[in-house]
């Protein structure tokens, strides 16, 4: 896993000569660049890769751009990724089957996805920070979070208890 990380850190910044803000890797890797790109590399487990193809064996070798501008934040989980729009918008793609991509689903997203319930459409959004299998985004108004996913010993803050799945975002 770690010469994994040096190559595509490699790969990163001779590609693209400019820094990182993010880097995720587990079986696939996520770059968020200084220029607010978005680029992955690696498998596409559950549609993890964000990039439309439905062939979860696919492996890309070569970094691919998920979105060429315009992202002021992105977090991954588990075999998903988050990301905050320049306009406040939140996107999501990859695995879903705990709610993840605050969808209010369970259904795997091959390609970004806005989060469109109202309680995240209705505010904009300035940062996110995804766990395994969970999302906290913070409203700009006010600094207070929305969540969603599958909750850990009431980690989600909802009163929903332990390990229950919040499928749509909620208020905290």
């Amino acid at each position: 896993m770690r010469y994994q990380l040096v190559l595509l850190l490699m790969y990163f910044s001779v590609a693209t000569a400019t820094n990182f803000k993010f880097v995720g890797i587990s079986k696939f890797g996520t770059a968020f660049l200084s220029n607010n790109k978005v680029m992955v590399s690696g498998r596409n487990d559950d549609c993890s890769l964000g990039l439309g193809y439905t062939d979860t064996a696919k492996v890309i070798s070569t970094p691919e751009t998920v979105f060429a501008d315009g992202i002021v934040d992105l977090d991954c989980g588990s075999h998903f990724c988050c990301v905050v729009k320049s306009d406040g918008t939140v996107w999501c793609w990859g695995q879903n089957t705990l709610g993840q991509l605050g969808d209010g689903g369970t259904t795997n997203a091959c390609s970004p996805q806005q989060v469109t319930d109202t309680e995240v459409s209705s505010h904009t959004i300035d940062g996110i920070r995804c766990s395994s299998s969970m999302c906290h985004a913070r409203k700009s108004s006010d600094g207070s979070l929305i969540v969603w996913g599958k909750t850990l010993q009431s980690a989600t803050g909802t009163g929903s208890g332990d390990n229950n799945v919040v499928l749509s975002p909620k208020a905290v």
